[in-house]
């Protein structure tokens, strides 16, 4: 009888050990992964934040304060020339959300962005064939590499999407792509 007894103690302290070795090894990858979204979270943030101050910089601001504007190199255009450039652009939104596979990762992107276009002409073309241009935009976001997508600059991913989208679509009129949503989880 005792030694039934002792029989069944030692295979339930044989089973708990089993169970909390098994419990640790399935959470334990789960805790890394939460805290590797986080830095990558982190040094999405400091891209951003980089990319803006790169922008105030262009657009002759310091970076730092923004209050302080630096001389430009370029001369300034007069507000009519301002005018006729804001009337002939239109700004076209790509629609939801991109999610896709990151390729060769584990990893995914989710982004939305919209194309600065200089050319009102072309607003019922953009239109008409937001599918493809959709389409293109998926296709290049799957074929980005992890490695492009977390230390790449932004304006290399910009300029690949819209290479791809201006050759598509026959047309140089797009200037600039701007992402309004940018997580990769």
């Amino acid at each position: 009888m005792k030694k039934k007894l002792l029989l069944i103690i030692i295979i339930v302290v044989v089973l708990l050990l089993a169970a909390g070795a098994a419990y640790m090894f399935v959470l334990k990858p789960k805790a890394d992964a939460e805290a590797a979204a986080k830095a990558e979270a982190e040094q999405i943030a400091a891209m951003e934040a980089e990319a803006e101050d790169e922008a105030a910089a262009e657009e002759g601001a310091d970076p730092v304060t923004t209050k302080k504007p630096k001389a430009k190199k370029t001369p300034e255009l007069s507000e009519k020339e301002k005018e006729k450039i804001e009337e002939n652009t239109f700004y076209f939104d790509t629609g939801d959300s991109y999610i896709v596979n990151i390729k060769d990762s584990s990893k995914m992107l989710k982004t939305a962005l919209t194309l600065q276009v200089n050319d009102v002409h072309y607003e019922e073309e953009f239109k008409k064939k937001a599918k493809v241009i959709r389409g293109v935009i998926l296709r290049e976001l799957r074929n980005m590499s992890e490695e492009l997508l977390l230390k790449g600059s932004e304006d290399e991913i910009k300029d690949i999407l819209l290479t791809a989208v201006s050759d598509e679509l026959g047309v140089e009129c797009i200037e600039k792509i701007y992402f309004t949503e940018f997580i990769i989880q």
